[in-house]
């Protein structure tokens, strides 16, 4: 069984690294979670200002959930025996999205969502 702390910890550092740091300050918030050696290294980081946020336009945690709930999806219409295009339209059309991030989502993914029964 994996570690919780472990867990939110890499994920936290994760998204920090990226330039998204909401998930490292939910972390350093919740009083039932120690810091861990790892976390310690990445404030250390910041504070120095040797991790800084990236410039360009940084990919969040949230947009993973959403584009994990697009996959998760489309896998659905597939299972039914949807067709690639169309399930890709029926998901662009539920998520209000192009049929071109509905595609993202999948080759970003699609192999993560397919590994989730290893996690």
């Amino acid at each position: 069984m994996v570690d919780l702390t472990e867990a939110f910890a890499r994920r936290a550092i994760h998204y920090a690294r990226k330039g998204d740091w909401d998930p490292l300050i939910k972390y350093l918030e919740n009083p039932n979670l120690k810091i861990t050696g790892e976390v310690r290294k990445l404030l250390t980081l910041i504070v120095k200002g040797e991790l800084k946020r990236p410039k360009h336009r940084v990919a969040t945690a949230q947009k993973a959930q959403r584009y994990i709930a697009m996959v998760e999806r489309f896998s659905q219409l597939k299972e039914k025996g949807a067709s690639t295009k169309i399930a890709v339209m029926d998901v662009a059309k539920e998520f209000n999205v192009s049929a071109q991030t509905v595609f993202n989502a999948r080759r970003e993914y699609l192999d993560v969502w397919n590994r989730r029964s290893d996690i």
